[in-house]
């Protein structure tokens, strides 16, 4: 097997109780031709001081200190320094299994890919563990057949997904390629469709060794509306973008963007905002209205229907308030 570099480009933020299990899982790799860089995003913990004792330990480790501006800022920072021919971007509270790489790699010099997924654990503090997507052979698929597995909107449906963290990407489909640093949910999405325009062939392997540490104070858990309203705008651009798309990835991505809207839409209801964002409910509203009989003559969800049905006219707005309160209630 030749050995190319692999550059492991890690984001930290005051993740101090995780950085060492983090880094640790890189280091002791059983591919060893990695060069791993570690971006201290202005912490104000002691995960700047870590990253230095990492970088004493390990002159594979290169370790840039940043003030904070956020992990697409750290990541770009690492596109930019990083020289290998492969990249790969871990979480400083995930890990991996120590033949992640290993495998990974082994794909693409098998099988002439340009990005290979390994899939993820998502793992909880308890230490219990939960598989995600559905079960899938080893695989290499065309470019058509990757989008339409990973763009899809529910995620018990389809075998991996457009996260950047169970992903091995050659280098040079990166060029000409950095993180939005203005989009707060979506990041990964975006990158991961520009980078799919340039993909040939993809490549999967159920190696389930990222292990995703779920974290109920993460942006995607915990974001407001205003970092929502920048995911939504992600799958806006994707959504046209995809114009020359076959006939079913356009579906499908028309069904992400009508479902993302709707779950907008809703959220800003229940939360009582709707006064302050009525330009955008407006716009979104309108949206809904101009689609509404292809949202109701394409194999979208019943649920999505009637909600798009009850959205699409501002006087029903009280009707989809009172259902989900209802909803919460009967759970309670």
């Amino acid at each position: 097997m030749d050995s190319s570099l692999i550059s492991v480009i890690v984001p930290v933020y005051n993740n101090a109780p995780y950085i060492d299990k983090c880094v640790n899982s890189i280091v002791r790799q059983t591919y060893k031709k990695i060069e791993i860089i570690l971006i201290d995003d202005g912490s104000t913990d002691e995960s700047g001081l870590k990253c230095e004792d990492w970088q004493g330990k390990d002159g594979r480790i290169k370790v840039i200190h940043t003030e904070n501006y956020g992990v697409s800022h750290a990541r770009n920072i690492g596109l930019d320094i990083s020289s290998g021919e492969y990249v790969s971007f871990i979480d400083s509270d995930d890990w991996v299994e120590s033949n992640y790489y290993e495998e990974m790699i082994s794909l693409f010099y098998d099988n002439n890919i340009d990005i290979c997924c390994g899939g993820y654990l998502r793992t909880f503090n308890d230490g219990g563990t939960q598989k995600v997507f559905k079960y899938l052979d080893k695989i290499v698929l065309s470019r058509e057949r990757a989008m339409l597995e990973m763009f899809k909107y529910k995620y018990n449906t389809k075998g991996f997904s457009w996260e950047l963290c169970d992903k091995l990407i050659k280098k040079e489909l990166l060029d000409g390629i950095r993180f939005d640093e203005s989009i707060y949910i979506g990041e990964d999405q975006l990158v991961m469709w520009k980078l799919m325009k340039k993909v040939k062939s993809f490549g999967y392997i159920p190696l389930l060794g990222y292990h995703y540490r779920v974290n109920i104070n993460s942006a995607m858990h915990s974001a407001d509306i205003e970092k929502k309203i920048t995911g939504l705008n992600v799958i806006k651009y994707i959504y046209h973008d995809g114009v020359n798309e076959n006939e079913k990835i356009q579906n499908m991505l028309f069904y992400q963007y009508i479902a993302y809207t709707v779950r907008l839409m809703i959220e800003i209801i229940v939360q009582k905002k709707k006064s302050r964002y009525d330009e955008l409910m407006r716009e979104n509203r309108e949206v809904l209205r101009e689609n509404i009989k292809k949202i109701m003559l394409k194999d979208i969800e019943l649920n999505i229907k009637i909600k798009t049905f009850l959205l699409s006219s501002s006087k029903k707005y009280h009707f989809v308030a009172l259902l989900y309160n209802l909803k919460a209630l009967l759970k309670s």
